[in-house]
């Protein structure tokens, strides 16, 4: 090279330090690409490589004071900035110097924003970036909601579960009592009650002037009027009535029971005739048997022992006739009341009849004379008659027509006079009592209980007799069994008395039993002492004046915990709604809970609960990791369209940078004139590097075009794509960078 070019080289180099020293923005690189256009590339390469990299150092120690926008500085050609960047990595601000800078600024940031630090890092792309920053905030916002709801879902099933169990718990302290009650209200129209009210009220209708008032014997005292007489005349006149042992084979046979006597076979063990009940008085017996083991024997029994004028030759008694004669107008009646009630075994109405005692017994029966019983004597008859004040129930005479107290007396002489409840009965008759249970003398195992009323002359006030209705025990047990509350509750019925005399227990075998036992019965696992019954049965004093709601209250609040095991009761029969002085309870029903079964109900919907809980957590991860999947899918999808622009500057950048930069350049093309030639004959290759493409617009890039929002990266793309398009038309700028490249 000549002195002279070098000159010229020198100030070219020199005039193009001036002109670079002198950029400032985007507009001065093109004023400079213009003016520099005959100028040497390798002195014009030199010098813009200088230039700007002194305006970068500048830039770097005044970056707070005069920053350039980064849209501005894109703009710049990348070959130019690599070039840039290379003669910047000589200058004095080195690679060491920068990276502590960068450190400073790290630590001085540290601390701010976690998410800063975790997700928008310089050496991330920026669709990575995107993507650590928007889906880790998306993901642990979605974590947070299920967290906070599968919580929620938590406590709200701790917080139904304790509510709950409360109200289940005030629902079984108040409606324990109510199951107790209702068993008693279910079980107390069950009991024969009303059988012998009505029997005493047929008896006060039939019988009016007991013993010997006038007009007693010839019915002239009867309150009904015969219509074609005008006088009185009981309405029914019956045929005469057999004695017992006046059966022959009865009408009732193992073919034709259920017509007659229904389910009650098995309670009869001889011959048994429904056609009408039968005569009983003191020895009466079949004269014609003379074996003594015979139930129809009696000794010395003759025809003067049947003969109901004289009262029978054992116990003669002035009103015996009278009785019988009467008495044959109550078997309809009778038969009536054994057909209604199922639970009847016997039904009679048992005569005093001046104290030889006399009886009116349905079904007909043959009376077993090898069984006997023990006496109790009349001597309770010396008591005051309850309507007679001042008066004795019966005389000395009557008195003396009963077997003495601890006779052993065979049932051919059988006096009701001389049985307890019937003395029961006489002592207070403005109620219904109940006997029992006991065993039944003809029946083994046969457990029965015995209820009645005693009958007093409407218009004499003299005692008439006893009503006696004899019911089994084992038809008790199945009523009881059919009315429990729920599958695993138990009831226990036991008489009102001063034991808790059990009746009947799901543990007391009625068929294998034979004595009575008690509420206390450790074996029976009731869970009541002694001491619990006599305290139920003093809750309320029923001989005192009391109303409905202050008996349910009191055994309301008198519920009774053994372990597990809830315990209530309530009297029977159920006290009326009304006050009544007569009212006294003769049973007590209790009821016997498991808590397992009063929580039975809970414990199902403690599993629903649980089953939905465990439903709506899974509901909620597979929902929230669906949710996780969806957002990522779309930022991922977003990030792609919106780095398109930058991808596609990229692919630009390179293009120029590959195609042109990494020409070869030999010496044969060092000189401006080849590289001139070589520039302007490849206009096809020009048009590539402005379209960014190859040229090429596919359906695929319109599409993306289109998808693509409308963001500072795309106006970013628009003004690169104008930068590249106002290039030097010589590729002076290329030229340069090859030149520079070279050199």
């Amino acid at each position: 090279m000549g002195d002279s070019e070098k000159v010229d080289e020198a100030a070219a180099s020199s005039d193009a330090d001036d002109d670079f020293n002198s950029i400032s923005s985007i507009e001065d690189v093109e004023t400079v690409c213009t003016h520099t256009t005959n100028k040497s590339g390798s002195v014009f390469s030199s010098a813009f490589s200088k230039a700007f990299a002194k305006s970068k150092k500048r830039g770097s120690k005044h970056r707070k004071r005069e920053s350039v926008p980064s849209l501005e500085l894109r703009k710049v050609p990348d070959h130019i900035l690599h070039s840039a960047l290379k003669d910047d990595a000589e200058s004095d601000l080195d690679k060491d110097e920068f990276e502590d800078e960068e450190k400073e600024d790290i630590k001085q940031t540290m601390g701010r924003d976690v998410l800063l630090r975790m997700c928008i890092r310089p050496q991330h792309p920026i669709r990575t970036q995107l993507m650590l920053s928007f889906g880790v905030i998306s993901i642990l916002a979605i974590l947070f909601v299920i967290i906070v709801s599968i919580i929620g879902v938590i406590t709200a099933d701790r917080i139904i579960k304790d509510s709950s169990r409360d109200y289940f718990e005030t629902w079984a302290q108040r409606k324990l009592p109510f199951s107790a009650l209702l068993v008693s209200r279910t079980f107390s129209p069950l009991l024969p009650t009303d059988v012998p009210k009505l029997l005493r009220t047929v008896v006060h209708d039939r019988f009016v002037g007991y013993p010997d008032d006038p007009g007693y014997e010839n019915d002239q005292l009867l309150p009904f009027r015969d219509m074609d007489s005008g006088g009185s005349k009981y309405p029914f006149d019956a045929p005469p009535l057999p004695f017992d042992w006046q059966i022959d084979d009865g009408n009732v046979n193992d073919k034709n029971y259920f017509e007659h006597i229904g389910n009650r076979r098995d309670w009869y063990t001889a011959e048994i005739s429904t056609s009408s009940a039968f005569f009983a008085m003191q020895g009466a017996c079949d004269p014609n048997i003379m074996d003594a083991d015979h139930k129809k024997y009696h000794a010395n029994c003759t025809i003067d022992s049947n003969n109901v004028e004289k009262g029978g030759a054992v116990a003669p008694s002035p009103t015996t006739a009278s009785i019988y004669a009467k008495s044959k107008d109550l078997s309809p009646f009778l038969k009536a009341l054994y057909e209604t009630e199922p639970n009847a075994v016997t039904l009679a109405v048992m005569f005093s009849n001046s104290g030889a005692g006399a009886s009116v017994v349905f079904p007909h029966v043959v009376m077993d004379a090898t069984i006997s019983y023990e006496s109790i004597g009349c001597e309770w008859m010396r008591n005051e008659n309850p309507y007679k004040p001042g008066k004795p129930i019966g005389t000395d005479e009557e008195i003396l027509r009963c077997h003495r107290k601890g006779e052993k007396v065979s049932n051919r002489e059988y006096n009701p006079l001389e049985r307890g409840w019937c003395m029961e009965q006489a002592l207070n008759p403005d109620k219904v009592h109940y006997v029992g249970p006991y065993l039944d003398a003809w029946k083994d195992h046969f457990w029965l209980m015995t209820l009645g009323q005693a009958v007093y002359d409407r218009k004499t006030k003299e005692f008439t007799g006893c009503t006696l209705l004899d019911i089994s025990v084992e038809h008790i047990t199945r009523l009881i069994e059919s009315i429990n509350i729920t599958d695993s509750s138990s009831n226990a019925l036991v008489r009102w008395d001063d034991e808790g005399t059990v009746i009947y227990s799901p543990k007391w075998d009625i068929k294998v039993a034979d004595r009575t036992t008690t509420v206390s019965d450790p074996k029976l696992g009731i869970g009541i002492s002694k001491e619990d019954f006599v305290e139920m049965k003093n809750l309320v004093d029923f001989s005192a004046p009391w109303n409905f709601t202050q008996v349910y209250e009191a055994y309301a609040n008198a519920v009774i915990r053994r372990g597990s095991t809830r315990i209530s009761a309530y009297p029977v029969p159920m006290p009326p709604e009304d006050y009544d002085e007569s009212y006294r309870p003769e049973f007590m029903i209790i009821s016997i809970f498991e808590e397992s079964d009063i929580f039975q109900s809970f414990d199902e919907l403690d599993r629903m609960i649980q089953k939905e809980k465990l439903e709506l957590i899974l509901f909620m991860i597979i929902t929230g990791f669906v949710g996780i999947c969806i957002i990522l899918g779309i930022i991922y999808a977003m990030s792609v369209f919106i780095t398109r622009p930058l991808h596609w500057i990229k692919e630009s950048s390179e293009k120029i940078i590959g195609d042109y930069g990494n020409e070869d350049i030999s010496p044969e093309n060092t000189e401006s004139d080849g590289i001139e030639e070589d520039f302007m004959t490849d206009s096809t290759r020009r048009q590539e590097i402005q379209s960014g493409n190859n040229g090429k617009m596919t359906n695929k890039d319109k599409l993306n075009d289109r998808c693509a929002p409308a963001t500072e990266l795309s106006d970013l793309k628009k003004e690169f794509e104008k930068m590249i398009s106002k290039f030097c038309s010589d590729r002076s700028a290329a030229k340069a960078v090859r030149r520079g490249t070279k050199l």
